[in-house]
């Protein structure tokens, strides 16, 4: 009966999250992920925006890449930038879920923070899903931060290098009007 009860949620939540998609404008993120040895964190600000005179509720489904090697994420934290207030969510079988309240005629801000243990030294982020609000991002920033003893050594989008704290590399990715058509994996590996 819970396997049931969940399922129900996500399919009124994809179909009320389609219908909200329409007036809700989903228009930027920036993603940042920071590696660690055997896990990564990423922290992502999606920027929305309610061009409508009505006030809304938009629920959202955010989709985590799971598999043998990429397990649930073990942490994971929903906060309204505005406000600064934490939000619910639901935990779902493939990501999670949460409402958004929109005032009319108003831009939200969400960051999103969640841990996920990638003991085969590799993340992957979906991307894809962009296409469910039906237009491109605006903008879209991605940064990859590395310890020191890590290196990375292959990423399916043109990320450049740059120095962070103390020498440290970092990588960046930046697209206007990005429309994605896979998902973001990165690999890494340790350095003696």
């Amino acid at each position: 009966m819970g396997h049931m009860k969940r399922t129900l949620v996500v399919i009124v939540f994809l179909l009320v999250g389609e219908l909200s998609a329409q007036q809700v404008q989903f228009f930027r993120e920036k993603i940042e992920f920071r590696v660690w040895t055997l896990s990564c964190t990423v922290t992502g600000t999606y920027y929305f925006k309610n061009p409508t005179s009505d006030s809304i509720s938009v629920p959202i489904f955010f989709p985590v890449a799971l598999n043998d090697s990429l397990p649930y994420p073990d942490s994971v934290q929903i906060t309204d930038l505005a406000s600064r207030q934490k939000l619910s969510f639901h935990l779902l079988r493939r990501g999670f879920a949460f409402s958004l309240r929109m005032a009319p005629r108003s831009v939200s801000v969400i960051q999103i923070f969640y841990r996920q243990n990638t003991p085969f030294r590799h993340m992957e982020y979906i991307l894809t899903t962009t296409r469910l609000w039906n237009r491109p991002l605006a903008k879209a920033e991605y940064f990859i931060y590395l310890p020191e003893d890590c290196r990375l050594v292959q990423v399916n989008y043109p990320f450049k290098q740059f120095s962070f704290a103390y020498g440290l590399p970092g990588y960046y990715y930046s697209k206007n009007q990005f429309m994605p058509n896979h998902n973001l994996i990165f690999k890494w590996r340790v350095t003696p």
